[in-house]
C-alpha cells in the first residue's frame, strides 16, 4: 500500500529556489491559504453525481457511495483472493463472519454509514450518512480475521460529460506548443482555468505568470483526470504527497508565479493493484488585490513552453 498515495507529480520552483513536489513520491509538502469566500474558487467541485474510484478496479464510487464489486463473492485486494460474501442457508449473500469494513476520511477518523450486501448480486456498498467530500481521501479498511487490506478512494470534483453544467467541459486541452495567455482569455464559466493533455507529444511543460499587478496575489488549485475505463471525464483534486498537508488537495495555493514543471508521471492508488497513469491538468488562477477578485482584468500573462 503506497502510504503517499500519489495522485500527480507538479514540482514548483519559486524564485528562493524552494523547491516542492507534489504528490509525487518524494519532496516536501507546501503552504496553503485560503481566498476569500467570495466564490471565486468552485469549491462544491462543480457538476458531478457522486461518483469516484480507488487504485482497485473493483471499487469505486457510485451515485454517492463506495461499492466493491465481487465475483463470486470474492474481492481481490492487495494480489490475494479474499471471500468477503458468502450465502446464507436461503440462498442470500450476507457479510462473512469474520469480515469487517470500515471507511476512514485523510484524518484517519471512521466514516458514519452503512454496509450493506445486495443479497442477489453480493455486491457491497457502504451508504455514508452524509455525502462524501470531494477535497477529502478515503481509505476503505477490509479485515478477514487478522489480516487488513485497505484501498485508497477519492470522489470526482467534476464530470466533463455534465456539458453546460460542468466547470470544465469548455476548457480546451492543449497538447503540444508554446502558448501565451492573457487572463481574459483563460476565463470559463467565471473562471481562469487552463488545460493540458499528455500523450506520444507532450510529456512535461513549464508555466510562469508574468507581469503579475503590483500588490496582487495569486493562488492556484489544482486538477487531473485519469485515462481509466470509465472514469476519463471525471476531474479529480490534485494533492499534496507528503509534509503537513499530505493528502490535501492542491486549493487556494498561495503562488508566486515562478515557474511550475509538470510532468505525466506514472502514480498509485495502492501499489499492489492498478498502475494509474496523470492523462490530463488543469490548473486554476485566481488574482485578489485589495480583498476584490480581479482575475478577469488582470494584465497577467500566462506562458507556457
Amino acid at each position: 500500500m503506497s502510504s503517499n498515495r500519489c495522485l500527480i507529480k507538479l514540482m514548483v520552483i519559486f524564485i528562493m529556489a524552494a523547491i516542492f513536489f507534489i504528490s509525487g513520491c518524494s519532496g516536501s509538502g507546501g503552504g496553503s491559504l485560503s481566498v476569500p469566500d467570495s466564490g471565486v474558487v468552485n469549491k462544491t467541485g462543480g457538476s458531478t453525481d457522486g461518483s469516484g474510484l480507488s487504485g482497485n478496479e473493483q471499487i469505486a464510487v457510485e451515485n454517492g457511495n463506495i461499492v466493491v464489486n465481487l465475483v463470486d463473492g470474492v474481492l481481490t485486494i492487495d494480489g490475494e483472493d479474499i471471500q468477503l460474501v458468502v450465502k446464507d442457508e436461503n440462498g442470500n449473500w450476507v457479510l462473512a463472519d469474520d469480515v469487517t469494513i470500515v471507511v476512514n476520511n485523510n484524518s484517519g477518523e471512521a466514516v458514519a454509514g452503512e454496509v450493506e450486501v445486495d443479497p442477489e448480486t453480493g455486491i457491497i456498498i457502504f451508504v455514508p450518512d452524509n455525502p462524501f467530500d470531494v477535497s477529502e481521501t478515503y481509505t476503505i479498511i477490509v479485515t478477514v480475521g487478522d489480516q487488513v487490506h485497505e484501498a485508497t478512494v477519492i470522489v470526482a470534483v467534476d464530470d466533463t460529460d455534465a456539458g453546460e453544467e460542468s466547470m470544465f467541459a469548455s476548457v480546451p486541452l492543449y497538447s503540444t506548443g508554446n502558448h501565451e495567455f492573457g487572463m481574459e482569455e483563460l476565463m470559463h464559466n467565471g473562471k481562469a482555468i487552463f488545460g493540458w493533455e499528455f500523450g506520444e507529444i507532450l510529456e512535461s511543460f513549464t508555466v510562469r505568470l508574468m507581469d503579475i499587478e503590483e500588490g496582487a496575489v495569486v493562488y492556484l488549485t489544482a486538477y487531473g483526470t485519469y485515462n481509466i475505463p470509465g472514469h476519463e471525464n471525471e476531474v479529480y483534486y490534485q494533492r499534496w504527497a507528503s509534509g503537513e498537508l499530505e493528502g490535501k488537495p492542491v486549493r487556494d495555493y498561495l503562488w508566486s508565479g515562478g515557474a511550475i514543471s509538470v510532468n505525466e508521471e506514472d502514480c498509485t492508488l495502492d501499489t499492489a493493484d492498478n498502475d494509474y497513469s496523470f492523462w490530463s491538468t488543469y490548473l486554476e488562477i485566481v488574482i485578489i488585490k485589495d480583498g476584490e477578485d480581479i482575475t478577469s482584468s488582470s494584465g497577467a500573462i500566462l506562458k507556457i513552453n
